[in-house]
């Protein structure tokens, strides 16, 4: 049987009002669109991408570089 993947990130901003968010979505493409949303809707604060990952039950994936560098292209 497949192991589950989960996605998850964590949007950050600091400044007076410091805060971060963190989510998950079934997909890498789900993900991405996610951060996207919350760094659009938080651009005000200069949110920006702590960092995401890929996790099974058994296995971590750190997929922050890889997506900051997509996120350059089209934000």
């Amino acid at each position: 049987m497949p192991q589950s993947k989960r996605y998850w990130f964590t949007i950050a901003w600091d400044g007076v009002d410091e805060g971060e968010f963190t989510s998950s979505r079934p997909s890498y493409e789900y993900m991405v669109e996610g951060i996207k949303d919350y760094l659009r809707k938080w651009k005000n604060r200069d949110a920006y991408l702590e960092c995401c990952s890929m996790e099974t039950s058994d296995r971590y994936t750190n997929l922050t570089n890889q997506v900051r560098s997509e996120l350059k292209e089209v934000l």
